[in-house]
């Protein structure tokens, strides 16, 4: 399932306004086209952008259009034998359809793991980068002192490179000491 976010809330609000302009007069007047084996699966899916909608006024401007289209049916006088002569034609027609829906679905579903996978590793890898980042300042300073402890500690001159290692941290401090009094 995807996030409903604020931005996808806006676009939503904006496709309304766009169905309610003139370039979509077409898809309106299909609307009314009560009959024709489109107008269920065309009826829902507008359905199922007003149950995405926040009330508000595109809410409202949606939910008006399509009240008045359910009420056609009834005004019309279409019976119910008419209706589910239409629903048998649709039936083998929705059958094909489904499974070609459940090919799509899959698909989505795939694409969507694929995306949370490729954002774990990016966050994984950012990680990585900003720890190996705060590693390597104090990494160069930590790899002399140890290197020297294991030179010391293995050769022959251990108390010297001992003696070296001390010197070299207490006169790093010395330096940065006399620079601040400067």
């Amino acid at each position: 399932m995807e996030e409903v976010t604020v931005g996808f809330l806006m676009q939503i609000d904006k496709l309304v306004l766009l169905l309610e302009s003139p370039i979509f007069v077409h898809l309106r007047l299909q609307l009314l086209d009560v009959e024709s084996k489109f107008h269920a699966p065309l009826l829902k899916s507008i359905y199922g952008l007003l149950m995405c909608l926040p009330q508000g006024d595109a809410f409202r401007l949606l939910n008006d259009r399509l009240t008045t289209v359910c009420n056609l049916r009834d005004n019309l006088g279409i019976t119910s034998s008419e209706a589910a002569a239409n629903d048998t034609q649709s039936q083998t027609s929705s059958s094909i359809k489904a499974m070609q829906m459940e090919k799509l679905l899959k698909r989505y579903d795939d694409v969507v793991l694929l995306h949370r996978k490729a954002k774990e590793r990016s966050h994984k890898l950012a990680v990585q980068e900003e720890q190996s980042k705060h590693q390597s300042g104090s990494f160069a300073h930590d790899n002399i002192k140890g290197k020297l402890a294991a030179d010391g500690a293995h050769g022959p001159n251990s108390k010297i490179s001992a003696a070296i290692a001390n010197t070299s941290s207490s006169s790093a401090l010395n330096i940065s000491s006399r620079r601040s009094e400067a």
